[in-house]
Order: C-alpha cells, then structure tokens, then sequence
C-alpha cells in the first residue's frame, strides 16, 4: 500500500467485480505439471518480465520513491503489518525476484506497482500464495506512516481464474491527517500465479482503480512473463544441448 499518497486523496470510489480477459496462451506458459518449467533469476526478471514505462498510459512516470522501497524484504511494511510481497516470497524459497513501480501524480495516483517471484518448483510459488491468502485474513489494520493515522479494510473481490491460481482483494484505505479532514482510496490487489512463478498487481489511488486498464495491466503483466519464461525454457534447453 503507498500511505504517503493517501494522505492527500479527495472521494472513495468503489468498483464492482472485475473480469480478467488473458489469453489463454498467457495464461498457461509455465503450467503447472510442466517439464520444462524453469526458474527466472532476478536478472531475467528486470531484464523483460516486468511492466515497463512504455506500457504505461500517457502521463505516466516511473515511481523511484516507491520501487525503492518495494524492492527490499521488510517483514512489517506490508498487509496487516507484516512482511511486504518480496519478504514473504523470499520466505518460501524465490530464487528470482523484480519489481516496478509506476504513477500518473506522485502524490495523488494513480498508483500501479508489480511484483514478479521466481520459485525452483510450482509448490513453493503455490505456498507463497497461501501465504498472502493468510496474510490478508486480518481483515482491517492500522498505520502510522509518516505521523498519519491510517486505517486499511480488506475484502476479497471476484476475478475470473487466470493460469493456476489467482487471488484477487481490495483495499479501502482511510487517513486521518492532523489539522485536515479524513479522507479516502483504495487499491485493488491481484496475484497470479504461473507454474512456478508468482505475478502480483497494485493498482489504485484516488477515487479507487480504473477496472478496464487494471485488466489491461495484468494481461500485458503476464503476457510479458509469459515471454521471459519461453525465453529462459529456451536458453536452459539451448545449454542442456550443448552439455551433451
């Protein structure tokens, strides 16, 4: 979540139940049960796995403040107060891990942050899911970042399946800044997994996420994935073959 931006947001606008539109070609690269499947290392993953600016709608920038803080393992900045995305990947054995972030303002949104982690088999990037699912059932926590007070509601939200796995939520996010009045956002959340590889989405900010360019991003998100990972099935055949 990204409390220095909410500070500062106006209404609370809620969307309904989003549908995923993947291909289904996307969605099924690195299946699970696949031979081929094989493990991205951090490197692969920033070198194409991820969104970049040019996917981006016009008027967005790269968001440096962010992604320098979603690129580390903390084990209390995340949802419900406890390890962000990258700690609890790393907690269940990712070997590749890459993050970006993105916004249209850097204090009003909105906010598009993606996580891509690289497991060595389909049962630790299944585990790491488990994991989030865990993790949100707090339901509603609290904050002070920055000296602002903070209140987060989580709620799961309907997505269709996408891959092997898909777990989507929202967060309502609520401050109350000294000297202003209470204001609100939320960000939707959606995690993917492909095999063994694990796609995560934040999108959001003021006046909540816009649902068909949310489904744009995860669908370009896994497609791009979904490229790096035939790439490094390629390479890793491609060495295999020359062993021989």
């Amino acid at each position: 979540m990204k409390p220095r931006s909410v500070a500062v947001v106006g209404a609370l606008v809620l969307f309904g139940t989003a549908v995923l539109n993947v291909p289904p070609s996307s969605a099924s690269i690195g299946a699970k049960g696949s031979k081929s499947a094989v493990a991205l290392t951090s490197q692969q993953i920033q070198a194409g796995a991820l969104l970049a600016l040019v996917d981006m709608p016009t008027g967005y920038a790269a968001d440096t403040t962010d992604q320098a803080k979603n690129s580390q393992p903390n084990g209390t900045t995340g949802i419900c107060n406890g390890p962000n995305a990258i700690a609890r990947a790393q907690a269940q054995g990712a070997v590749g891990v890459g993050d970006a972030d993105f916004a249209q303002n850097p204090q009003f949104g909105p906010f598009l942050s993606e996580g891509v982690y690289s497991f060595p088999s389909a049962k630790q990037a299944t585990a790491s899911m488990a994991a989030s699912r865990t993790q949100i059932s707090c339901g509603m926590y609290s904050a002070s970042p920055n000296g602002v007070s903070v209140n987060y509601a989580i709620s799961q939200i309907a997505y269709t399946k996408v891959g092997d796995d898909t777990l989507a939520f929202r967060v309502n996010v609520t401050t109350a800044e000294p000297g202003s009045a209470a204001s609100s956002a939320s960000v939707d959340q959606i995690n993917v997994r492909l095999g063994n590889n694990v796609v995560s989405l934040q999108y959001g900010g003021i006046g909540g996420p816009n649902t068909t360019l949310e489904q744009q991003f995860i669908g370009k998100g896994i497609s791009k994935l979904g490229v790096a990972i035939a790439a490094a099935q390629q390479q890793a055949k491609h060495a295999k073959g020359k062993k021989k």
